[in-house]
């Protein structure tokens, strides 16, 4: 009954209203008549319909200016023109018109901005790299570019400089961006004018990190690229270290005619370069230097002329080598040891207390090599070996060949010198020298001395009164003769062998017959010796000399100097470069001695030399000491028992003359040894290089690579690799790289190293459903595990899509730990997404 009544007055009441407006208020105030609907409330709004966007779109025929509320998009819609169109959102939105007020001013829709916070803008708009900044002085807002305040974090793509600061200023301490952290910052100040300036009390000043590429790189035109620079002691101006395999903790590489890797001492006091192994386990090379060109491996120059130190100094407290050169070229005729002197020292010096001062062997027997040549075209003699200590040893252990050359040459040019070619001085108990050859088959002399002179052609002295020992003695287990003495000038009328005495006997010799006992009583003429053995039998001997004695000072012959002359003289005039003026072997199948062993310094004289070899040689291929070897033993050996003593000494720049005081050289391109090779056992330095020239300009260390392999390479005991400098110039490092008070690169290892964990998250396909605003969020969650862990929980972002999409979802990390984190996926919208399987980039960085 009520609706039938609602029905009825409803009709009547539209039957009223047909000549007006319809007012609907809470008043009952009559609708304006311009209005055919006129609503008016102070408490409520009008509801227009609802829908949703599928709901919308399937209305059948809209009319033109039909209007919905579209609770997908959250805003209104109506139809115009045959289609949607979304109202201060897309497709034509309405805009206002009119004339701007506020902080605007002109007409809409296109006002101008005038005010900000009601403070006048300036007619200067920003331009290009300027900002829109107060101006105090002119009171209004107006563009400017004088500075940058932080924090600002922006993306932007530019293929040139994408943010630059000039600071047109070349005052000192001109500096175009400055960094600094906490109030007090380092304290320090710079003298000289910067691009970029960081400055921190303890912690980095400028750190540059890089994945695949550089973590910081310098480049200048006219200056260092880099410059470090450190007071502290104990610390570098420029750090590099690397743990990683094969890896380097400096490298320096140059491709023209530079220098990859210079040091410089510009101060009275201060080593250029330093190469040091301070553990004791370690048997790696503390220094390798390898070459695959035809140049000089290393090259060590003093070029100040009143320097007396040594080029090279080498000590070694342990028991291996001092030097050890190997030649593995079976084919090479170079010299293992190239030793030459223009001045008045020694080119090669070799000390021992107890043991082998210099041993040379040459273990090819078909090499045409001499083990030691040593010539002189000076007035001192070309060698001497002395010994000052009870040692036992020989005093000339060296030479020893199984080539076809000479295992001793000695040459003496200058025909004004009267000194011996040879001097042996020995003071202990050992032989002053031991020939031995040990080949059955050899039909060679195992001594021939020549003269072209007037003087003898060997000369023994024995100076002790006390001395009951021969002054020559000969041994011969064969058939031969113990001596043969052949005067081949038919005009000559001497003696093929004289002896004098002031004693019982010039000459004894014993036998089963004697050979020879010659006597003179007479101060003039005579022959105290002249021995005639066996004229109508072969198995006489003239003279022959046998010695028993174990005592290394004595033997079947002695040669012994004690004034200016010669103890032993041996010459070989040969043209073809096989002759031998004295040879010394050992390792016979009778002994294992010493083939030649000099020493000097006996009875604290310093002045004396073992071995002294001189040449005015110019072919580098021979020197005036020459040592080759030709099996796995060792061409040069030099030893020193003393606190003090050098096993192998190189010294020039006793002349005007440039010369080199040491050259290790490779000729055989096959070799796949090092050049040079140093192993230490003890505490000090495998290599020490000391300039004292302060006007020297060159590298102390200076290396050329033709190759394709590195140019330096640190590895660990264990063969890892643990810093390298590669050809191309990457220095790689397995450890951290730290500069000035500890800034640099990478924190050093007392302070907490960054990590970085770059990763991969996979998420699986599937329909994402839309936002419910009632409260439900359909969510997708990926766990991540961290491939390294951290030490703190640290910073998680999220980075490019490699693959698939995840359309207009929301992604976010949550729960990160040390170990892991979450990756989440919301949809936020009204739409429902279908997403196919994805795999972003993820990137952790934190405390390692």
């Amino acid at each position: 009954m009520k609706n039938i009544f609602f029905v009825v007055i409803f009709a009547l009441s539209v039957m009223a209203l047909k000549a007006q407006g319809v007012a609907i208020n809470n008043n009952a105030a009559p609708a304006d008549a311009s209005a055919l609907l006129d609503i008016s409330s102070h408490e409520k709004g009008i509801l227009i319909p609802r829908l949703r966007t599928i709901e919308r779109t399937a209305i059948a025929g809209p009319v033109q200016g039909l209007l919905a509320y579209d609770i997908d998009t959250h805003s209104f819609w109506y139809f115009d023109n045959g289609s949607w169109k979304e109202i201060f959102n897309s497709g034509n939105p309405v805009t206002p018109g009119g004339i701007a007020g506020g902080n605007l001013s002109g007409n809409y829709p296109n006002p101008t901005v005038a005010k900000i916070q009601n403070l006048n803008v300036s007619s200067n708009f920003p331009f290009d790299k300027q900002v829109l900044k107060w101006d105090a002085i002119n009171n209004e807002w107006s563009g400017l570019n004088d500075s940058l305040f932080l924090p600002y974090n922006v993306t932007f793509s530019n293929p040139s400089v994408l943010f630059g600061i000039t600071n047109s200023s070349l005052a000192g301490g001109g500096t175009a961006i400055y960094g600094k952290r906490t109030n007090g910052g380092s304290g320090m100040s710079i003298a000289n004018s910067t691009g970029v300036w960081g400055d921190d009390a303890t912690g980095a000043g400028v750190t540059g990190t890089g994945n695949t590429g550089l973590g910081v790189y310098g480049l200048s035109v006219q200056n260092h690229g880099i410059n470090g620079w450190t007071t502290a002691p104990g610390f570098a101006g420029v750090y590099g270290n690397n743990s990683a395999l094969n890896a380097y903790g400096v490298m320096g590489e140059v491709s023209g005619k530079g220098i990859a890797v210079y040091g410089k001492s510009t101060g009275t006091l201060g080593k250029a370069a330093w190469f040091q192994n301070t553990n004791v386990n370690n048997t790696d090379t503390t220094l390798k230097v390898s070459t695959a060109g035809i140049g000089r491996l290393s090259t060590f120059n003093i070029t100040n002329s009143s320097n007396t130190s040594p080029a090279i100094d080498i000590y070694h407290e342990g028991n291996g080598k001092g030097v050890q050169v190997y030649l593995n070229n079976n084919s090479g005729t170079s010299n293992a040891v190239d030793a030459v002197t223009n001045g008045n020292g020694v080119a090669v010096y070799g000390k021992s207390e107890t043991g082998i001062a210099g041993k040379f062997e040459i273990t090819n027997n078909s090499s045409p090599g001499t083990a030691l040549y040593v010539a002189t075209a000076g007035l001192q003699p070309a060698s001497q070996f002395i010994i000052n200590n009870s040692n036992s040893f020989n005093a000339l252990l060296n030479g020893s060949s199984n080539g076809k050359g000479a295992g001793i040459s000695l040459n003496m040019s200058n025909t004004s010198n009267n000194s011996g070619i040879l001097e042996l001085s020995g003071s202990g108990t050992g032989k002053g020298i031991d020939l031995s050859l040990s080949n059955v088959a050899n039909s060679s002399n195992a001594l021939y001395v020549n003269t072209e002179g007037t003087g003898p052609a060997g000369y023994f002295n024995a100076n002790n009164p006390a001395n009951s020992q021969a002054a020559l003695k000969i041994k011969h287990l064969g058939t031969g003769r113990g001596i043969e003495s052949i005067i081949s000038n038919s005009s000559s009328n001497a003696a093929a062998i004289y002896g004098s005495s002031s004693g019982a006997n010039a000459i004894q010799g014993f036998a089963q017959v004697v050979g020879v006992h010659g006597q003179t009583t007479g101060l003039t003429g005579g022959i105290g010796v002249e021995g005639w053995a066996s004229l109508n039998s072969s198995n006489g001997i003239g003279v022959k000399g046998i010695s028993y004695s174990n005592v290394t000072t004595s033997g079947s012959v002695t040669g012994e100097n004690i004034g200016d002359g010669v103890g032993v003289y041996g010459s070989s005039t040969t043209t073809n470069g096989n002759g031998i003026g004295v040879k010394g072997m050992a390792g016979s199948t009778l002994n294992t001695g010493i083939g030649v062993l000099g020493e000097g310094g006996i009875n604290s004289n310093f002045s004396t030399i073992g071995v002294k070899g001189t040449s005015y040689n110019v072919n580098h291929a021979v020197g005036s000491v020459t040592g080759i070897n030709f099996s796995s033993g060792v061409g040069v050996y030099g030893e020193a028992q003393d606190l003090d003593g050098v096993g192998v000494l190189g010294l020039v720049g006793s002349t005007n003359q440039n010369s080199k005081a040491g050259q290790f050289k490779n000729v055989y391109s096959g070799n796949t040894f090092s050049v040079m090779e140093i192993v230490s056992n003890g505490l000090g330095s495998s290599i020490f290089s000391d300039n004292t020239n302060l006007s020297n300009s060159q590298p102390i260390f200076r290396v050329k690579n033709a190759g394709t392999g590195d140019f330096l390479k640190f590895e660990t005991n264990l063969g890892t690799t643990i810093t390298t400098v590669q050809k191309d110039g990457d220095f790689i490092t397995a450890g951290a790289v730290t500069v000035r008070n500890n800034k640099g690169i990478v924190r050093n290892s007392t302070a907490t190293q960054v990590q970085s964990v770059l990763m991969t998250a996979t998420i699986p396909a599937g329909g994402v459903s839309h936002y419910d605003a009632g409260g439900f969020n359909s969510q997708i969650t990926v766990n991540i595990t961290f491939t390294s862990s951290f030490s703190q929980v640290p910073y998680v972002f999220i980075g490019n899509v490699l693959s698939g999409g995840i359309n207009g979802l929301t992604a976010t990390i949550e729960n990160v730990t040390t170990t892991g984190c979450t990756l989440w996926l919301r949809n936020w919208t009204q739409s429902d997404f279908t997403i196919p399987t994805t795999t972003l980039r993820i990137l952790a960085m934190g405390a390692e």
